[in-house]
């Protein structure tokens, strides 16, 4: 299995109440190659393996890999203390780690809501505090220690009298102490502003809580952007049989899907899963998707919104409720599609620009700086049909094709 239990015990925890898809995950494995024993999507696991360019135009592979030992970050026993420490309905007696606690009595500090009445103009100021309190809830820590050296008056309420929804606010995703998933699990209620200071001060001195924070960052970017791609339309969709097409290619570097290329000798290259073909209606819009790796993009998919509002769809899309700065849809606005400029790598095609309508050019969707760009795909009158491949999460090759009568 490509993950240890305690790390697919955190990804079940990340994803929780929403079941981890083990196939989904073994597909999106199966589609990235293995070099120096880790499989390369093109991110440097928060600097553990260093990426280069083989060649200037390619994308990176993996040139060295660090050894490194991490800790158990599923069984913390410091968070275990912490947590007890600051219980504010605990027991007078409990056992942790084999040792009995006796407790130290918190007592919350008592918020007054009331308006901050100021010297100096600051229009945060004039909120009463528990709006204040709910507005800061959404902002990170870092701007929220901005706010408060705006005036005299915010520096003062920021933080002592910060209330327990924004210390809470800090456990929860995307802020900097949601990889503590125990304590929303915890029975019983806590001191959640004197929680976030343990917990900061602890953090730095304890190897367990630096390799779960280490893991959870890899869990959220890139492997749950991934894991929140879903087939948009039929996998399997062919073309009907009518007419004769003229077809143009481009793709990454492929390998066989069975055959030739074993699991253990994917190295480079891409692999093709599934295929899907349709013929272009006169069009309103075309979707075009792709997902952010590191340095590098991916296209994810195409769709094709007909002027009857028709929608038909190939490879993959974002679903669920959480948006993903990683991922995009690009919005195209045309009557027509005459070709593709396409930006190529090794691993599939990672950045598309459209030819449209009287011959405008589209925006690049993806980053296309640095790679080989062919316009093998551009020179149509108009692109009658389109087929294109996909590996677990991103296009490897597309082939487009007009009608033998308008090419001549």
């Amino acid at each position: 299995f490509p993950l240890h239990a305690q790390c697919y015990t955190l990804l079940e925890e990340f994803f929780y109440p929403t079941p981890v898809s083990v196939a989904r995950l073994e597909e999106l494995c199966r589609s990235c190659p293995e070099q120096l024993g880790s499989l390369n999507w093109g991110h440097d696991y928060g600097e553990i393996v260093q990426l280069q360019h083989n060649n200037p135009w390619d994308e990176l592979d993996i040139a060295t890999h660090q050894e490194c030992e991490l800790e158990d970050p599923l069984e913390i026993p410091e968070l275990a203390k912490i947590l007890y420490a600051v219980q504010l309905d605990r027991p007078m007696k409990t056992q942790i780690n084999g040792k009995w606690m006796l407790p130290k009595r918190i007592l919350p500090k008592r918020i007054l809501l009331k308006r901050i009445y100021e010297t100096v103009a600051n229009y945060f100021t004039k909120f009463p505090r528990e709006i204040l309190g709910y507005i800061m809830t959404y902002l990170p820590t870092d701007d929220v220690k901005a706010l408060s050296r705006t005036c005299k008056e915010l520096n003062v309420h920021i933080p002592s009298e910060l209330g327990p929804s924004f210390w809470f606010s800090r456990f929860q995703s995307p802020f900097e102490f949601d990889f503590i998933f125990e304590v929303h699990k915890f029975q019983g209620k806590l001191d959640w502003k004197s929680l976030y200071f343990e917990v900061a001060k602890t953090r730095s001195k304890s190897p367990g809580l630096e390799s779960r924070k280490y893991i959870w960052n890899i869990i959220r970017s890139p492997l749950s952007d991934l894991l929140s791609l879903r087939m948009n339309g039929d996998r399997e969709l062919q073309l009907p049989k009518k007419g004769k097409l003229r077809w143009k290619e481009v793709y990454g570097d492929l390998r066989q899907r069975e055959g030739r290329c074993r699991p253990r000798d994917f190295r480079r290259g891409c692999k093709r899963f599934h295929s899907q073909s349709t013929f272009i209606p006169t069009l309103r819009q075309v979707i075009v998707s792709a997902i952010f790796i590191g340095n590098a993009s991916y296209i994810t998919g195409l769709s094709f919104i007909s002027d009857k509002g028709l929608e038909i769809g190939l490879g993959y899309r974002a679903g669920g409720d959480k948006l993903s700065q990683n991922i995009t849809d690009q919005v195209i606005n045309t009557s027509s599609i005459k070709g593709f400029i396409v930006a190529l790598g090794s691993k599939g095609i990672q950045a598309l620009q459209l030819i449209i309508d009287h011959g405008e050019l589209s925006p690049w969707v993806g980053h296309s700086d640095g790679l080989l760009k062919t316009r093998r795909l551009a020179n149509f009158k108009h692109i009658a049909a389109l087929k294109a491949q996909f590996d677990g999460f991103k296009l490897v090759s597309l082939a487009v094709a007009e009608n033998r009568s308008s090419s001549t």
